[in-house]
């Protein structure tokens, strides 16, 4: 037996305090949740996040940390009952000596003594799987099912995931029965940011380098600590100059993204990431359209479920984007051919689905500058014809899109807040607002605003 399997890592020196996710954590045992579920991709710090918490409870923990072999239920059962008997000295079900495989019984038999011994405990007892997406086995899947189900008041398990495990999650919270932590909530702040950049560098950085760094990297963790060390040494001139060219191409992150994330992957999931990452935001039909294939539906549901850097879009988890890091080194795995022809393909879609701005876009990323041009024509004569509003006294007219983004300037929405209302990227919602300047002879938001009101098309 591996004993370090059953130690918690040491609390890493110089740690950012996070007490409002410290606060949440203690929150889940006071209000007697069954299972804590800490889930998010690689490098977000959840190990971090628990042996920080941990050291500030009165409880007693057993800590498991859990790898491929897991994947055997007799290891996995001899493991999880040494964890426990550390800790209680007793060991129901098990022997030091393992379990026969011949002998396994279903969960409920091998798992009964287990609960019972802990029943009687008069004070909690944490239990910590970690690194839980190695598991893959029904078995072990079944064993903790069974466990949170039965579980005494003796007993609190925590689970540390990069995926969200195949359990009764649903159930759970509808019953109040779990606490979870996701990637949004282990993002780091500008403000947690500064300090944990300060606290490895030694460097006062400005604010706005702090905040550009933050917003490359989303608050990955790991994505500021690679950062960092590439910055081991520098001044702050030096150090802020390599922020502003940060990016999936630094060799940090390439490696950690590469050796944590893509290696992996299977080959199917791997191709699937390298043909959509051209695409700043995917849908099942847009990436169905770019690939010449018809299962992206079902591929993006498990890269959602896998937490592997993709973020939903909108409420209906219609639409998707990687990773800004992330899509830079899937880029990086493709030549410009493949791109190019990945793009062309994006561009007929957009085209086809009212989207002439993105069309463009793709189109001249493809290097087609000529067909861009026609696009771009092709556009203009579409606008004319679609049903168009015009603004009495202007011969141009404003087109339903237009109309509705104007009408969101209105209320006083910001680009980034217009885009994610509509589902399009910045840069096409910069593009429309352009036009939209432009057809009503304005130069600004509150002109803008002023002239739609004149002319009635806000109220």
């Amino acid at each position: 037996m591996l004993a370090t399997k059953l130690y918690a890592p040491s609390a890493r020196p110089g740690l950012v305090p996070r007490p409002a996710l410290l606060h949440r954590l203690d929150e889940g045992l006071r209000l007697g949740r069954r299972i804590t579920v800490v889930t998010a991709p690689a490098g977000y710090g959840k190990t971090t996040l628990i042996t920080s918490w941990l050291a500030t409870r009165a409880e007693p923990f057993a800590w498991l940390s859990l790898d491929a072999g897991d994947n055997d239920p007799a290891r996995f059962l001899t493991y999880l009952f040494a964890a426990i008997q550390r800790l209680t000295g007793e060991a129901p079900g098990a022997s030091q000596d393992g379990i026969a495989p011949a002998a396994l019984a279903p969960p409920d038999l091998v798992l009964m003594p287990l609960i019972n011994s802990l029943s009687g405990r008069e004070s909690p007892l944490l239990l910590v799987l970690d690194d839980y997406h190695f598991v893959n086995a029904n078995y072990v899947h079944e064993c903790i099912q069974y466990l949170v189900d039965h579980q005494p008041a003796g007993l609190h398990l925590v689970l540390v995931t990069r995926v969200d495990p195949p359990l009764s999650l649903p159930r759970w919270r509808v019953r109040n029965q779990v606490n979870e932590v996701r990637t949004d909530d282990l993002r780091f702040s500008p403000e947690e940011a500064a300090a944990f950049l300060r606290g490895l560098t030694g460097l006062a950085l400005p604010d706005e380098a702090v905040a550009l760094l933050d917003a490359r990297t989303e608050g990955w963790v790991a994505g500021l600590q690679l950062a960092a060390l590439s910055m081991q040494g520098w001044g702050v001139d030096q150090a802020a100059a390599f922020i502003r060219s940060f990016s999936g191409s630094n060799h940090f992150v390439l490696d950690y993204l590469m050796d944590e994330v893509l290696r992996q992957q299977g080959p199917d999931m791997r191709e699937f990431l390298c043909e959509t990452a051209v695409l700043e935001r995917l849908s099942a039909a847009l990436c169905d359209a770019v690939r010449e294939r018809q299962d992206s539906r079902s591929v993006l549901v498990r890269l959602l479920q896998t937490n592997l850097f993709l973020t939903p879009l909108d409420a209906e988890r219609q639409w998707y984007r990687y990773h800004h890091l992330f899509a830079d080194v899937l880029r990086m795995q493709s030549d410009n051919a493949h791109q190019a022809r990945f793009h062309l393909r994006a561009a007929r879609w957009f085209e086809a689905h009212g989207e002439p701005a993105e069309a463009v876009r793709h189109t001249l990323a493809a290097g087609a500058c000529a067909e861009a041009e026609l696009l771009v024509r092709r556009g203009e004569t579409a606008s004319a014809a679609a049903s168009p509003v015009e603004a009495p006294g202007r011969t141009e007219p404003l087109s339903q899109r237009e109309l509705e983004l104007l009408r969101l300037i209105a209320a006083g929405l910001s680009n980034d807040e217009m885009a994610a209302r509509l589902v399009i990227t910045r840069n096409t919602t910069k593009w429309h607002v352009r036009n939209i300047f432009g057809k009503l002879g304005v130069a600004s938001r509150t002109q803008a605003i002023v002239r739609a009101r004149e002319l009635h098309l806000v109220e």
